[in-house]
């Protein structure tokens, strides 16, 4: 399941209506069965000496999912472990999954700070590592579990921040009607969030922002790495925690997989719009509809082709086609095919980094889309890309 299918459920049920889909998708045959906790400190205490790392991350995939695979790839090359702290949401249990090289182990445990105590029996952690909590129905026991790892292990803690969740519990940063906040005075998160704002979870009665920053402020304070993937996602976390004065390093991501070919350009002067990616509402979904029902009245011709998944809240007009999931050595073969002849990247969050952006850049297409966040920056430095105001 892609992040943005996950978060669609996320956003119309919540937790149970993500894991009726889950359950729906995925047979119970083909996850492990979970041991007891008891096990994990055995072979912990076993493996006491194997350099290894702990990690917070989800299950729903996307970009930092893809990043996150591309490291544990590179520790394994050296030889060490992986521990996977994360929730399954069809199980809705927390999951301890110890990667090393050549096997995989996957424990459950009713509580994150169960995983403290078998940890002080390592004797070589060599990183404590956040990637992503969202879908955790606990968040704020994130940050206090980090700290706490970081303390009995003493090993670095790293803060990989690849949404805003650690600032705000609208990970997007995103209003109920869509529009991108712009990180503002905590008050008015506070009226925000007091209105439903674009939830990543479901927040606890009386919930404020400045509750949510002081517990995630913590863990960051207490960080030895903060990382962002653009500098335009470093602004707004340093706008967020201005008291803290933090030291943001800034660590575009590497290509994901090798640089894509360049498109031919079609013949003719038709208009003919390319989307790409799993368009999730938060991801530009109405924008990308919002544009064909202008175009249907100003350009009646044009077409616009969405190679992906369209998460439509209402009717498609009938100048869109969508052709659903893709493969990405693909996409210049797809582009050319359906006639694409502009790109538009509908995406109206401040976006931290994205892969779609970095390849829709290899093909040379020009690009247009908003002017916020790590795709402003990708447009500003693409010889064809166009950043217009949101």
């Amino acid at each position: 399941m892609s992040i943005g299918t996950a978060w669609r459920y996320l956003r119309v049920g919540g937790i149970r209506a993500l894991a009726h889909k889950v359950s729906a998708a995925r047979p119970a045959s083909m996850i492990r069965p979970l041991r007891r906790g008891a096990r994990f400190a055995r072979r912990l205490r076993r493996g006491a000496h194997t350099p290894l790392h702990v990690v917070v991350k989800h299950e729903l995939g996307g970009g930092a999912g893809a990043y996150h695979e591309a490291w544990v790839r590179s520790v394994h090359r050296e030889g060490h472990c992986v521990v996977e702290l994360s929730y399954l949401v069809r199980a809705q249990t927390y999951s301890v999954l110890v990667r090393a090289p050549r096997h995989r182990m996957r424990y459950r445990t009713a509580r994150l700070a169960d995983v403290v105590e078998p940890l002080t029996h390592c004797t070589d952690v060599r990183s404590i590592r956040y990637n992503n909590a969202v879908s955790f129905p606990e968040p704020l026991a994130v940050p206090e579990l980090l700290i706490e790892l970081r303390r009995v292990t003493g090993a670095p803690l790293r803060m990989e921040l690849h949404d805003y969740y650690a600032s705000c519990p609208s990970a997007f940063l995103l209003r109920k009607d869509g529009s991108h906040c712009g990180m503002p005075d905590v008050r008015v998160c506070d009226a925000c969030l007091s209105r439903d704002a674009h939830l990543a979870m479901p927040v606890p009665a009386g919930m404020s922002v400045r509750h949510w920053r002081a517990a995630w402020g913590g863990a960051l304070g207490r960080a030895d790495h903060v990382v962002t993937f653009s500098h335009a996602a470093a602004e707004l976390v340093a706008r967020a925690y201005a008291d803290l004065d933090l030291h943001i390093t800034v660590e575009p991501h590497a290509p994901n997989g090798r640089p894509l070919r360049r498109v031919k350009p079609p013949k003719g002067r038709k208009l003919h719009v390319g989307v790409v990616g799993d368009i999730a509402w938060h991801k530009g979904a109405d924008v990308v509809l919002d544009v064909a029902e202008y175009l249907l009245v100003q350009r009646p011709d044009a077409l616009i082709t969405v190679i992906g998944e369209l998460d439509a809240r209402r009717a498609i007009p009938r100048n869109v086609r969508v052709m659903g999931r893709y493969v990405r050595t693909q996409l210049p073969t797809l582009l050319e095919r359906a006639g694409v002849n502009v790109l538009l990247f509908p995406s109206p969050c401040p976006e931290t980094f994205s892969y779609v952006m970095q390849e829709v850049g290899d093909v040379g297409l020009p690009v247009v889309g908003f002017d916020l966040g790590a795709q402003g920056e990708h447009l500003a430095a693409n010889p064809v890309g166009r950043a217009v105001q949101l």
